[in-house]
């Protein structure tokens, strides 16, 4: 499972999550390149938050170590298809619209392979 990188964004973009074995690396490459050493409870604890503010279409903030992140999936009428994630901490600080079927595979995807 070396290198396995599981998209937030999509294909080709830079907002990833990277196994490098025994640990993970998450890369925002939205802008200035930066990017965070995580562990798998790390990892795991954030796409578990990313999923619950799909499933329950609201903002849901969680901290691992110095990362803030939030996930917003409240419903937009004019963009339903768009949630917005607002970050701060090692990656710099930022928010960006992301597609909710995309992100949702991404938790599926990390489920699958790590559990």
């Amino acid at each position: 499972m070396k290198d396995q990188r599981i998209s937030l964004v999509g294909p080709g973009y830079g907002f990833y999550v990277e196994f490098l074995g025994p640990g993970f690396r998450l890369w925002c490459n939205l802008g200035e390149s930066s990017a965070m050493d995580m562990s798998i409870d790390d990892v795991r604890a954030l796409f578990t938050s990313i999923a619950l503010a799909c499933e329950r279409q609201e903002a849901i903030k969680t901290r691992i170590g110095r990362l803030s992140w939030t996930t917003d999936a409240r419903p937009n009428p004019k963009h339903p298809e768009r949630l917005l994630v607002k970050f701060s901490g090692p990656l710099g600080s930022g928010n960006v619209g992301l597609n909710r079927r995309h992100v949702l595979s991404a938790c599926t995807e990390f489920s699958s392979v790590f559990g």
